[in-house]
């Protein structure tokens, strides 16, 4: 019974890890400004909200982070995303937990420019960070 409890313990803790993720990537893109984003994201966006409000495994998360990047502009971005963006793709993939995505999460979000993000979103970061960490 102990191991059990343990057993149910562990999984609870990485659901709610992973709504944790979602609903933190989805108020990185809600705060992100519309002209940072590609024109077609606006096509895309109300399906991947679904999915963010709905996700909680690692797999769907990484899924979820890297369509969102992949609709970054790149001038949104800091010049030095272009370096690191390859490694990074591939540390999405590669990632199983979402400890891991909360992270990466994280890495996306310092690459992203100042001028990509509303105002509000500059007060907000750094208990954003911390809450992923």
């Amino acid at each position: 019974m102990k191991l059990f409890l343990v057993f149910l313990m562990a999984v609870s803790f990485n659901v709610v890890n992973g709504q944790k993720v979602a609903s933190h990537l989805l108020e990185l893109e809600s705060n992100t400004k519309w002209d940072a984003v590609d024109p077609q994201w606006a096509t895309t966006r109300d399906a991947w909200v679904a999915k963010c409000n709905d996700s909680n495994t690692a797999k769907a998360n990484a899924d979820l982070l890297l369509l969102f990047e992949a609709n970054i502009k790149w001038e949104s971005v800091e010049k030095s995303w272009e370096t690191k963006r390859n490694a990074w793709v591939k540390n999405v993939g590669k990632a199983t937990t979402n400890a891991q995505l909360a992270n990466l999460l994280i890495e996306l979000e310092m690459n992203i420019k100042w001028t990509a993000v509303e105002a509000a979103w500059k007060t907000r970061r750094e208990a954003w960070v911390k809450e992923l960490q």
